[in-house]
């Protein structure tokens, strides 16, 4: 049986950020607590506790913590196992850091 949704908590530490990538899956990002700024593309979207923030398949994406004193706190729900199920075992070759050694300039 495949899992359809893949949901994910990821804790983010004042003033820290993940780096910039894009992957084959869709994700929702949930704000739980927290502030954070969520890069879509070229654009920031602000999103504090409760937003929601949509990122399409192949999208670069980064997530940064936009208080220097709180956790910010997401749900990452992403359509993994229903890409998975279509593409096979994807994520290690298609998860690409912006300027990383897989990806092109």
């Amino acid at each position: 049986m495949t899992t359809a949704l893949d949901p994910r908590v990821v804790r983010i530490a004042p003033g820290k950020r993940n780096e910039r990538h894009r992957h084959a899956h869709e994700t929702l990002f949930i704000v739980v607590s927290g502030f954070g700024e969520f890069r879509v593309g070229e654009t920031w979207v602000a999103g504090n506790q409760g937003q929601v923030v949509f990122v399409p398949r192949w999208v670069m994406h980064q997530t940064r913590n936009a208080s220097d004193t709180q956790e910010l706190v997401v749900l990452a729900v992403t359509d993994f196992g229903l890409t998975r199920s279509v593409m096979g075992d994807y994520d290690r070759r298609t998860r690409l850091a912006e300027c990383g050694a897989d990806s092109s300039p």
